[in-house]
C-alpha cells in the first residue's frame, strides 16, 4: 500500500528513482508496480489548436500548389522554458494523465521568425529569425516586421500569421502593404 500511495503522490518519478527510494532493484520495482495495476502512460497534451493549424497549413499548401503563389511565408513566435517536463508518468491502469502548465511567469527565451515554403511545399527556409527574452508584444513585433522581415522579402508575398492580437494591428498591415505584400 505504501508503494501505491507513493506512486500516486509522485507520478513523475522514473523507475530507477522510485527503486532507490524503496531500496529494491529497478526490475523488481517495475514488477511490483505492474502487480498493483500501475502502468507507465504518455501524457495527453491538448493539441486541438496545433491540429487546426496543421490542417490550415495543409490547405494553404494545396492552394499554393494549385494556384502557384510565387512567395508564401508563415510567421510565428515560440518560447523555450528552462525546465523541461517529463513526458510520461506512472498511474493506475485505465486512468489518463494530463500534462499541466503552471501559471508561473518565468523569463523565457523566445524565437520570432518567418518560414518560406518552396514551390512544391517541401523546401522550407527560415527568414529573419530573432531570439529575445521576455514576452512578444505589438511594439516588438512591428519592429521585427519593419526592420528584419521586410529586408528578406523582395517580391510580392503572402504572409500567414496566427491569431495573436498584435498580428492584426493596423500598423503591421500598413508596414506589410508598403512592400506590396498580401496578408
Amino acid at each position: 500500500m505504501a508503494l501505491k500511495a507513493h506512486a500516486q503522490q509522485f507520478p513523475d518519478l522514473y523507475l530507477h528513482e522510485r527503486a532507490a527510494i524503496f531500496d529494491v532493484h529497478t526490475s523488481s520495482m517495475g514488477r511490483m508496480l505492474k502487480k498493483l495495476g500501475i502502468v507507465k502512460k504518455e501524457r495527453q497534451y491538448k493539441e486541438r489548436c496545433l491540429m487546426k493549424r496543421q490542417e490550415f497549413c495543409k490547405k494553404l499548401k494545396a492552394e499554393h500548389r494549385m494556384f502557384g503563389f510565387k512567395n508564401l511565408i508563415d510567421v510565428d513566435e515560440t518560447g523555450f522554458d528552462a525546465p523541461t517536463p517529463r513526458p510520461s508518468s506512472w498511474a493506475v491502469k485505465g486512468c489518463r494523465i494530463f500534462g499541466e502548465i503552471t501559471g508561473q511567469r518565468k523569463r523565457r527565451t523566445n524565437l520570432l521568425m518567418a518560414q518560406r515554403h518552396g514551390a512544391k511545399g517541401r523546401e522550407k527556409e527560415w527568414l529573419a529569425p530573432m531570439l529575445f527574452k521576455g514576452s512578444c508584444n505589438a511594439q516588438l513585433f512591428e519592429m521585427w516586421v519593419e526592420q528584419c522581415l521586410m529586408k528578406e522579402l523582395h517580391e510580392p508575398t503572402i504572409v500567414v500569421m496566427d491569431n495573436s492580437s498584435f498580428h492584426n494591428h493596423k500598423r503591421v498591415q500598413d508596414i506589410l502593404a508598403k512592400g506590396y505584400l498580401t496578408i
